[in-house]
């Protein structure tokens, strides 16, 4: 959810409402409400405070709240695009089986034949494409985005452009993300989306098992990353490790035992030797060495085996606290997986993919 603004504006300063959003974002959830209380106050019926107080439920976790009150500010204001979208967003991700995702279909549909602002529109394009593409119709997704306008356009618009090759990537295309990506890094000169768009052609590279092509690609995302403000991070590296050592005493004693002499490290990013001999620069963990099953098979010295986790990259991939303290649960798993031996198609069966 964002700041637009509503058809009403009924008095509400642009920057008073962008601060509520702000506190928000923040996880200042006390602040928030105490705004929107004022507003309805002071504006009641306002429909820019209904979607913010929408946005207030929804950070709080009380999602059915959310809903129910976007739902009422849609039936209040059909032809605003914004909720609707909101509301596609919220139930999509709350789907849990494909069928769930014909009523933001739905939403969605309605949006595009209401949207007249440009991002609004385009909002919708890539999210009914999105939807399209979790219910197993790839053709229609790519139908879909062949709506879109031409890459230097989309590329005045960098958040979108970026989901849009991200989307592509699922689909597995490959010349439409290049081009864009490309279009990306001549036009946009911040450094996330660089990395954003170096990491696209990464990912392109090793589609195309270039491998020296991913690993300049990769080795740009690494400079780029490393040197990214980290102020919007969720958690320090002592908190990090707080959370290893919790997930790590619930293990059964055997495990634990068996882990003991392998050291688990909390690291910033992976480095740049690993990345230049072609490691995922926004890999959220790593595994070293033989896992149990080939160690026991070997004659010779053990090698050094060691397991480390990526603070910056599991806080990117990390929406609020709570999501970042499961990512990292998930991810030490993953990597003590490997470990004892697991390969990837059944850590995923497992659901630590």
């Amino acid at each position: 959810m964002n700041e637009k603004r509503g058809p009403v504006s009924d008095g509400i300063d642009d920057d008073a409402l962008a601060q509520v959003y702000d506190s928000l974002e923040a996880g200042d959830l006390a602040t928030a409400r105490g705004a929107i209380d004022a507003f309805n106050k002071s504006h009641p019926g306002n429909p820019d405070v209904a979607l913010l107080a929408a946005a207030c439920d929804q950070a709080s976790g009380d999602e059915e709240a959310a809903v129910e009150r976007l739902r009422a500010l849609i039936k209040a204001e059909p032809e605003w695009t914004e909720p609707v979208l909101t509301l596609a967003s919220l139930l999509r991700a709350r789907a849990e089986s494909p069928a769930e995702l014909k009523e933001p279909l739905k939403l969605v549909t309605a949006a595009l034949e209401n949207a007249e602002d440009e991002d609004d529109f385009l909002d919708a394009l890539v999210l009914k494409a999105g939807l399209e593409f979790e219910m197993d119709k790839p053709d229609n997704a790519m139908a879909t985005l062949e709506e879109l306008p031409p890459t230097d356009v989309l590329a005045e618009t960098p958040e979108i452009a970026l989901d849009v090759i991200e989307l592509y990537l699922q689909l597995g295309a490959e010349e439409e993300p290049e081009a864009l990506a490309d279009a990306l890094l001549e036009k946009v000169k911040d450094s996330e989306v660089q990395a954003d768009a170096w990491y696209a052609k990464g990912v392109l590279a090793n589609m195309r098992d270039d491998e020296e092509q991913q690993r300049q690609a990769w080795t740009h995302v690494l400079e780029l990353d490393t040197d990214a403000p980290g102020a919007d991070e969720l958690m320090e590296q002592d908190e990090v490790i707080a959370v290893v050592e919790e997930a790590l005493s619930d293990l059964p004693e055997r495990a634990r035992a068996m882990l003991s002499n392998v050291p688990i490290l909390v690291a910033d990013l992976p480095a740049a030797t690993t990345v230049a001999d072609g490691m995922d620069p926004r890999a959220l963990g790593m595994f070293s060495g033989p896992s149990t099953l080939e160690s026991s098979m070997l004659d010779s010295q053990p090698e050094l085996r060691q397991i480390v986790i990526f603070r910056r990259n599991l806080n990117r991939v990390s929406s609020d606290s709570e999501s970042l303290r499961e990512e990292i649960r998930v991810t030490l798993m993953h990597e003590i997986g490997h470990f004892f031996g697991m390969s990837e198609d059944e850590l995923e069966a497992m659901g630590l993919s």
